[in-house]
């Protein structure tokens, strides 16, 4: 696979340069695992920089991206570096994205994994995850190669075929990684409705319950293999950021679709928080 790395040249892409590194050291030797990191040098940054003044100014900023890699302890897993002219950074990020030889993009996050914060994507991830112009994975900016989880690649899924893309590239993945895969559903137990007071209001729902065997129908149908079934019930996120834990899961895999802003206020994007408050790397994959 091929994947680009969005570099900031504060502390927030350590986490994505680690885990960077993490998925060329583990993957496995016959099969290739490039990395492109991707410094966006915006209108902002350049300020009113003739042309002749660029190379210079990208000099500089191809010389801050090495000096990036020195605090994370992270041997560059790169086999080219990019500076990108773009209006701003989500704009080049998505450009480049969007390449046919690019199966994801590699981001950092603002909040740690315990960091009790309002503010956790930053704007850049935030925008990204709405349009996820390729698969994004989402990684904390405090999480060390050491850390992440030894067991299998969970993925989420509604039994929808939304879920479906999201689920072959975890399986793609997991072949790559030589790690098992789990396939989860949560047969949700309360819904949280935003009431704009405190938390939110639980609200209980009357669905009929999935089954096991509903899930391993689907990982049957949609050709995942031997990938292990699991069924979870209560909050969404809760429940599947649980059985992350509790499998030690280096990455959690999750499908999106693209919805408005109106529509993310009054109903929550369950990849949206995961990105938000998962303590591992998150990975949106687009349903389309």
């Amino acid at each position: 696979m091929r994947w680009i790395v969005g570099i900031d040249l504060g502390e927030h892409a350590g986490g994505a340069l680690q885990m960077a590194a993490w998925l060329r050291t583990h993957r496995r030797p016959e099969l290739e695992q490039e990395f492109v990191g991707i410094y966006v040098l915006d209108e902002w940054t350049r300020g009113g920089a003739r042309d002749h003044e660029l190379a210079a100014l990208t000099e500089r900023a191809r010389a801050a991206l090495q000096a990036a890699f020195e605090p994370t302890g992270v041997a560059s897993p790169f086999g080219a570096l990019e500076i990108v002219l773009a209006p701003n950074a989500v704009e080049g990020l998505s450009h480049a994205a969007v390449r046919p030889d690019i199966d994801g993009l590699l981001v950092g996050r603002l909040a740690g994994r315990v960091e009790r914060s309002l503010v956790r994507l930053g704007r850049v991830t935030r925008q990204l995850l709405r349009r996820l112009p390729a698969p994004v994975m989402v990684v904390p900016p405090d999480l060390p190669r050491t850390e992440v989880g030894k067991g299998p690649l969970l993925v989420a899924t509604d039994l929808q075929p939304r879920s479906v893309n999201a689920a072959r590239l975890a399986r793609r993945l997991a072949t790559e990684l030589d790690r098992g895969l789990v396939v989860a559903h949560v047969d949700p137990a309360v819904q949280v409705v935003p009431s704009f007071v405190g938390e939110g209001t639980l609200v209980g729902l009357r669905t009929p319950r999935s089954t096991t065997a509903e899930v391993v129908q689907w990982i049957v149908t949609n050709d995942l293999g031997d990938a292990q079934p699991c069924l979870l019930d209560g909050v969404i996120v809760d429940a599947l950021l649980g059985e992350a834990s509790r499998v030690d899961a280096p990455l959690v895999v999750c499908g999106a679709e693209h919805i408005s802003p109106a529509a993310r206020l009054f109903g929550a994007s369950v990849a949206g928080d995961l990105a938000r408050l998962a303590d591992r790397a998150v990975l949106v994959v687009p349903s389309v």
